[in-house]
């Protein structure tokens, strides 16, 4: 079975600057419910806003693959 969301080694960061987020990995069935948590500044928001396409530039994504039911949606 497919992972309704799967994010392997994602990275985001500046050019020329260390990585905001570093090898982030995980999936989520369909169906699943999940909750992202943690300290402030810990990239929270930055994932959402990688996941949804609302990642604004100088970031981008530095490396990793974010999949929606298999399909890569870099590749879109």
């Amino acid at each position: 079975m497919v992972a309704a969301l799967q994010v392997e080694d994602l990275t985001i960061a500046r050019p020329g600057a260390a990585p905001l987020l570093n090898q982030l990995q995980f999936s989520i069935a369909e169906g699943e419910r999940v909750g992202l948590v943690g300290p402030s500044g810990c990239g929270k928001s930055l994932t959402a806003a990688t996941l949804t396409g609302l990642l604004r530039p100088p970031l981008g994504l530095a490396a990793g693959t974010i999949r929606i039911n298999g399909a890569d949606i870099h590749d879109a």
